[in-house]
């Protein structure tokens, strides 16, 4: 497949095989159940090699086995499906499903595990339909209601026993710190929204304990005038933990750290909404590092100073290998790839090829785009990177 061509994935799914109307992937005991994968591909018209694989971050939990797929051409999608009837172990939660088309990656989407019954509940809103001819039987279920308020006993009891502790942060702060957090993991928008208003209601819960907990301090509030000689205690080791928290800024424009992380995330083959949300996320803490180390400073120099001279060195010591992770074996120094100017004509050439065959204006600027960072790359990538 020549290197500027890409495709795209459009409408991807993951259904039970007994339920093809829900979603998610369908677990019993700690396995799944036969599930179908469903996708569709738009592109350059040809035959590549596809393979998908389950993945919780970069931990491969299952790799299906690569195929042939036949993709028209950009004006229509070809959908494909595959049936895995082979039972996979997993936990309940949120997976990520790849795909890679000819060694390079070209889409992902998030899909939720979890028992079958959560997947299908519309199959027991039929059974309701069959039982009105059984007249007689109508007063026996009059019975089985009782039983509803013991799980309610349940659900009471439930409350009482969070461990989680509330730490005084408003549940309001807590969504969206938790929302930025999934969008800079790369999480899909909507898993990353259901997560941080999961973390929302779990705060408000928290809030709601210990504010029934209130009471019971009363008789400590004696204690509560010694503390005056040791406020300035707390006072000066406050500012000492605020300082960690706050990465240091390395002197570079927050939009140009946006722009950076967008391009390296394109280029990596990550999804454009994913490379988005990065890109954004590292925007937001350039923005913060930029203006917290006003504060810190004072503290710092009177603090110990050997602490941050001894951070340095493990930065430089890690970043040598995540640097030398995306090439072969045996890589000459940079890649080998091309220097800024010949891409740019390469870029120059790729773009004005796509124009002359009626590729779309965005279509052709991704395209030459793709071509330029292949050759600044170099044959000495790892593909997959």
């Amino acid at each position: 497949m020549p290197e500027e061509y890409f495709l795209t994935l459009v409408g991807p799914r993951v259904a039970p095989a007994t339920r093809p109307g829900a979603s998610g992937l369908p677990l019993e005991d700690g396995h799944t159940l036969p599930f179908v994968v469903d996708r569709g591909w738009v592109g350059p018209a040809g035959t590549y090699i596809e393979q998908w694989s389950i993945r919780d971050g970069e931990r491969i939990l299952y790799r299906h086995p690569a195929r042939y797929i036949e993709v028209r051409g950009f004006q229509s999608v070809r959908r494909f499906s595959d049936t895995v009837r082979v039972p996979v172990r997993l936990e309940p939660g949120i997976y990520d499903i790849i795909f890679v088309v000819e060694d390079y990656r070209m889409g992902s989407f998030a899909v939720e595990a979890g028992p079958l019954a959560e997947h299908a509940e519309a199959p027991p809103a039929a059974e309701p339909a069959a039982a009105p001819p059984a007249a007689a039987t109508v007063p026996k279920p009059a019975p089985a209601a009782p039983p509803a308020p013991k799980p309610a006993a349940v659900a009471v009891a439930a409350p009482a026993a969070p461990a989680a502790a509330y730490t005084g942060e408003d549940p309001a702060a807590v969504r969206k710190r938790v929302y930025d957090e999934e969008l800079a993991k790369g999480s899909d928008p909507r898993v990353a929204e259901a997560r941080s208003k999961s973390a929302e209601i779990k705060a408000k819960k928290a809030m709601a304990a210990a504010a029934t907990q209130a009471p019971a301090p009363p008789p400590a509030a004696a204690p509560a005038p010694s503390p005056p000689p040791a406020a300035p205690e707390p006072a000066l080791s406050t500012p000492a933990a605020a300082a960690p928290a706050v990465p240091a800024a390395s002197g570079e424009d927050p939009a140009a750290v946006r722009k950076r992380v967008f391009d390296e995330e394109l280029a990596k083959g990550s999804d454009p909404r994913v490379a988005e949300a990065r890109a954004k996320s590292a925007e937001i803490k350039a923005k913060r590092a930029a203006s917290a180390p006003p504060a810190p400073a004072a503290p710092a120099a009177a603090g110990p100073a050997a602490p941050p001279a001894a951070s340095p060195a493990p930065s430089a010591s890690s970043a040598a290998p995540a640097a030398a992770d995306p090439l072969l074996p045996d890589a000459p120094p940079g890649g080998g790839g091309m220097t800024a100017a010949d891409a740019a004509s390469v870029r120059a050439m790729v773009l004005q090829e796509e124009v002359d065959r009626g590729t779309a204006p965005p279509v052709a600027e991704a395209l030459a785009k793709a071509a330029e960072i292949r050759v600044q790359r170099g044959v000495w990538w790892r593909p997959d990177w």
